[in-house]
């Protein structure tokens, strides 16, 4: 059975940033390799996080912030779409 909370603890942050690191570096390659297994996403300090875990094993995380800017904005043609009600 999994169980699903708001990340609080050291150890899973920890865990937190080595799946981040196995799924965007090792898994998609959207990032470079680093000396360290870990990789700290670049809105961390705004983020909350809630993770799935099996047992007391993290095996899945969602990570969110309500405050600009936000990542998707690179990648937006249009940024005016953020704002809209419509989409």
């Amino acid at each position: 059975m999994y169980r699903f909370k708001q990340a609080e603890t050291d150890a899973e942050f920890e865990r937190i940033f080595r799946l981040n690191h196995q799924t965007f570096v090792e898994e998609l390659q959207q990032y470079s390799a680093a000396d360290s297994p870990r990789l700290i996403d670049k809105f961390h300090d705004k983020n909350w996080y809630w993770i799935a875990l099996d047992g007391d094993e993290v095996i899945g995380m969602i990570a969110a912030h309500d405050r600009a800017p936000f990542s998707i904005e690179s990648r937006l043609a249009d940024l005016s779409v953020l704002e809209r009600s419509d989409v």
